[in-house]
């Protein structure tokens, strides 16, 4: 266990806005030094394994539309190759098992052979999990990694199907910076609107967002809410040859907008409520710049649910 401060915090929350429940933040507004830490991390997530997750998620859409006698006859073995996508790492572009998985069950000709070809990865992803309790001293936070957690979203489509991801490299578990991060996030989420607890869950995703030539989709369920109490939706990271990225939040699911559209620059973070004010949010597809280059955005994100 680790303890830090959030005395950074305080000198915001003195500013005003105390009661924001959506708030965007830079890495120097709250005691960090942003060019290490974006290097640290951006290097981290671009080291993380392919998400297994995104092809399947696709095929099984696919499959389920358009084949859904296949599916009916697959699934209770597709649900058990489901359980087992975590044990396969993907350190670099290949055929995925999910998309396996369904390819050797279709005939040699059709459409659908094309289309499930097709699909692949474009997101790097890992995930940690942590337990953040207030201590007895103003502006102090104890911190405990909790290990790498079976992750399910508190929503209502297929998110909610338990995903298990790769771990971040050892030497950022412990990190003065993120821990940090958590503790003045959390003194943030302490100062908004209604009662809040002194224990928090915070569970810290990095991932990273290959920019294909036709636009790549940061978060391919569209607007949404993540399931959690607040989010920091994105700290952008790195910003590699592309174009689009810009955030957005709803008052509710089908609008008015809070913010109708903001480009976090590297080293910008936005902090929200998620489920708490029934605030949803989305991000634009990104392209790459030069159509000839590789490109990619990568960010930190936070789940932040009361205990």
């Amino acid at each position: 266990m680790r303890y830090v401060s959030s005395r950074e915090a305080r000198e915001v929350l003195h500013r005003g806005a105390v009661t924001s429940r959506i708030r965007d933040f830079r890495l120097e507004q709250i005691g960090i030094e942003p060019r290490p830490f974006l290097r640290r991390f951006a290097e981290a997530a671009r080291g993380a394994p392919y998400d297994p997750y995104d092809p399947a998620l696709n095929a099984e859409v696919l499959v389920r539309s358009e084949l859904p006698e296949l599916y009916r006859e697959s699934e209770t073995a597709w649900l058990k190759k489901w359980a087992l996508l975590h044990e396969v790492e993907m350190t670099e572009q290949k055929t995925p098992a999910a998309v396996e998985f369904w390819l050797e069950r279709l005939s040699l000709a059709g459409a659908e052979i094309a289309k499930l070809s097709a699909l692949k990865s474009y997101r790097r992803r890992s995930c940690r999990r942590y337990l953040v309790e207030r201590a007895a001293r103003p502006y102090s936070w104890k911190v405990l990694d909790v290990g790498t957690p079976v992750f399910a979203q508190k929503v209502d489509d297929i998110r909610a199907r338990v995903r298990q991801f790769a771990m971040p490299p050892k030497s950022l578990l412990d990190d003065a910076d993120l821990l940090r991060l958590m503790g003045v996030v959390c003194e943030f989420v302490s100062a908004a609107p209604g009662p809040k607890p002194h224990r928090y869950q915070l569970t810290f995703h990095l991932m990273l967002t290959e920019a294909e030539a036709r636009g790549s989709k940061p978060a391919p369920e569209g607007v949404h809410q993540d399931g959690a109490n607040y989010i920091v939706s994105a700290l952008v990271l790195e910003r590699e040859n592309v174009i689009g990225g810009e955030s957005h939040v709803l008052l509710n699911r089908d609008g008015p907008a809070a913010i109708e559209s903001i480009q976090l620059a590297e080293g910008q973070g936005l902090l929200q409520s998620d489920i708490d004010h029934d605030l949803w949010h989305g991000v634009t597809k990104i392209s790459r710049l030069d159509p000839e280059i590789p490109g990619h955005r990568s960010i930190l994100g936070l789940d932040i649910d009361y205990l």
